[in-house]
């Protein structure tokens, strides 16, 4: 690294620090979070432009001349890419189920950058790395920072710049003051005489402005740290696991293998009677309605389909590839264990049809089932890939499919998708369960606010109470353009929060 480019990446690392600082603080991390998050997209993207130019033997790439593109480029395009629209939809989003997948994706997206930073390609990405990537992550962040000020002077013409030396100066500076601020907090609190004449220091501590030197100091370090590792610029400093590989034989897998597979047939075989034998044979066996038999079973599939999916991924990994017999056993009783666990899906979907029927839609059973779809798509590539000898593609695969499941569910709109179901249902004469949808996401408001109008006069009424009151208390997240989002702008322009919600509606005339 030069030390212009070491200047660089230490002036957007403050930068980063400075803008963090402010926009972190608000109530909800949205719009200003999704600023700071894209502004350090913009920094990497920018510095490894930069990095490139300064190399004779690296061709610049073009958004305008693609072609160009390294496969490297084009996987870190990738990657950025959908940081960027995870970002994007914590606006454009209000769902805290869509919150907490989206920003996994941008932590998993920032920590692939500095894996990939190493010199490694995302169709290398191993088992080995689920546990790599991380720890070069952490690594990249705790020790980058020093590093990038010591490169900015590393030659004389460096160490004479004006802009370098105040740099240094104010790394030193932030290096400094943690250490400095505990030793006088300890002596303070061991001696009174030092505590007396060190009351300026604890009435600094007492004020705001150490909580905004504290986070400015953290994440401009840890922006350096990062910036480094994710533009390439750390070397090939991959954290490894460089121990033995211990495999084992399939006899000491077959039992739990073929016991499950055992188990899913039975359950299979009783799932067969349950649906073909209806509503009667449920009733006489379990004691329960088809509805009620239906609601207590969901999750529970859905469990054990991801729980399998894992268990076979666990059994691939432990089989070595030097055991050729044993691969074609487990490949064998993998189809068998695929095909089960698919038949258990059915019933899954089946009994989330009768769910739904009966009792209408949920957030939770959606994303649930969006868990389902997502756990269908990974079977099917694990069977095109580990069941046919081609391991080495199924984790980089599951990456893409990863960021493509979470961008269906931003497009989805679960929430809008259950005030949607449930108000047509309602318009059937079901019953509506509206404390539930009262306590959807801002992402319901529309749907609510269309359809609301046309429900009868009680239910009409009851469901403006709730919304009313719900948004009358939220509104105020608007007030701070940081935790803005979307979907809260549009409940603040409809007015969800207005106390004569039910006479807008026109409630009472029904």
């Amino acid at each position: 690294m030069t030390p212009a480019l070491a200047r660089r990446l230490v002036g957007f690392a403050l930068l980063l620090g400075l803008v963090g600082d402010q926009m972190l603080r608000a109530a909800e991390w949205r719009a200003g979070f999704a600023l700071w998050v894209i502004l350090a997209v913009l920094g990497v993207a920018h510095l490894v432009y930069r990095h490139r130019t300064t190399r004779s033997d690296a061709p610049v790439p073009s958004f305008f001349a693609p072609s160009k593109w390294s496969a490297p480029s084009r996987e870190r395009a990738f990657v950025v890419l959908s940081i960027v629209l995870s970002a994007l939809s914590l606006v454009y989003r209000s769902a805290e189920s869509l919150f907490a997948i989206n920003f996994i994706i941008m932590l998993g997206g920032a920590m692939l950058l500095v894996w990939m930073g190493s010199g490694r390609s995302l169709r290398q990405f191993a088992f080995r790395d689920l546990f790599a990537a991380p720890a070069t992550s952490a690594t990249a962040v705790f020790t980058g920072a020093p590093a990038a000020v010591r490169a900015m002077t590393d030659t004389t013409e460096a160490r004479s710049g004006l802009a370098t030396r105040l740099l240094v100066i104010g790394g030193g500076l932030a290096l400094a003051f943690p250490p400095l601020l505990i030793v006088t907090a300890l002596l303070a609190s061991a001696d009174p005489v030092f505590k007396e004449g060190a009351q300026f220091v604890l009435r600094f501590l007492e004020g705001e402005a150490l909580a905004h030197l504290v986070l400015f100091t953290v994440l401009s370090w840890v922006s350096a740290g990062w910036l480094q590792g994710a533009v390439g610029l750390r070397g090939e400093r991959l954290v490894e696991y460089r121990g033995t590989t211990i495999t084992l034989p399939f006899s000491a897998l077959a039992v739990t293998l073929y016991g499950v597979a055992v188990l899913l047939a039975i359950f299979v075989g009783l799932q067969a009677r349950a649906l073909f034998g209806g509503a009667e044979y449920v009733l006489v066996t379990a004691g329960l309605t088809m509805a009620e038999y239906a609601r207590g079973g969901f999750f529970e599939l859905v469990v054990l389909s991801v729980f399998v999916l894992a268990l076979l991924f666990l059994a691939d990994r432990a089989l070595g590839d030097d055991q050729p017999a044993d691969l074609r056993r487990f490949r064998a009783v993998g189809v068998v264990l695929l095909g089960l666990t698919s038949v258990v899906m059915v019933s899954a979907v089946v009994r989330l049809s009768l769910y739904m029927t009966s009792f209408g839609l949920t957030s939770d059973r959606v994303f649930a089932f969006a868990i389902l779809a997502g756990v269908a798509a990974a079977m099917t590539w694990f069977a095109l890939t580990v069941l046919r000898g081609a391991r080495t593609r199924f984790l980089p695969g599951m990456i893409v499919l990863a960021v493509l499941w979470v961008q269906a569910q931003n497009i989805l709109n679960p929430d809008a998708l259950v005030a949607r179901t449930n108000l047509a249902r309602a318009r059937a004469g079901e019953e509506l369960d509206v404390q539930h949808l009262g306590s959807l996401s801002a992402d319901a408001v529309p749907e609510i606010m269309r359809e609301g109008p046309t429900l009868p006069g009680a239910v009409c009424r009851e469901l403006a109470k709730v919304v009313a009151e719900r948004w009358k208390t939220e509104q105020y997240l608007a007030d701070d353009w940081r935790a803005a989002s979307l979907p809260l702008l549009r409940v603040r322009a409809l007015q969800a929060g207005d106390p004569r919600l039910a006479e807008r509606w026109g409630c009472a005339s029904r």
